[in-house]
């Protein structure tokens, strides 16, 4: 009994290790990719999961790291399985919408959107994909809705007042024919 307990108590005792070791890499992974240093993040980040494959951070983290060195798919499989974990998080959400955005995957994009949008409506950057996603998959309307309520917020917002713009004569145009 004694020495099963012996041999319990190292296992644990070596698992709280790798695990805080992970986390230490994590951090030191997300430091380097804050500062977009991107190479030696995805190799800290790597190393962080090898020692603790539940370390969720660590995934988000790498999938950030995918996602600004272009690797969408790669950031949408870690997304994905932070997401299994946490299924209703804005920020994997939205990371998710925008990783279908950039592959110009509407459909999934705009699914992932709506989670967002359920979760934080006044969500601003997720409004303004909405706006883009249904200006893509050709519903003017429904994207100058989300373009109302983003400059409902912010009046100022360049880049959804240039979309308004485009909208609004796409939806004059099409009642005059």
């Amino acid at each position: 009994v004694t020495v099963l307990v012996v041999l319990i108590s190292a296992a644990s005792l070596s698992e709280t290790i790798r695990n805080y070791r992970s986390d230490l890499l994590m951090k030191k992974g997300y430091d380097a990719a804050i500062r977009n240093k991107f190479e030696p993040a995805y190799h800290l980040l790597n190393k962080a999961i090898v020692l603790n494959e539940k370390n969720l951070p660590a995934h988000y983290q790498l999938g950030y790291v995918h996602f600004n060195t272009g690797k969408y798919p790669e950031a949408l499989e870690e997304y994905k399985l932070v997401k299994k974990w946490v299924p209703y998080y804005r920020n994997i959400n939205f990371n998710m919408a925008y990783s279908y955005y950039r592959r110009r995957d509407w459909k999934n994009a705009l699914n992932e959107l709506e989670i967002v949008h359920k979760i934080h409506p006044q969500y601003k950057p997720a409004l303004l994909l909405l706006a883009y996603c249904h200006y893509y998959t050709y519903q003017p309307k429904k994207a100058l809705q989300f373009c109302n309520q983003l400059l409902d917020y912010n009046n100022r917002n360049e880049k959804a007042l240039v979309l308004k713009t485009k909208l609004e004569t796409i939806l004059s145009n099409h009642t005059r024919s």
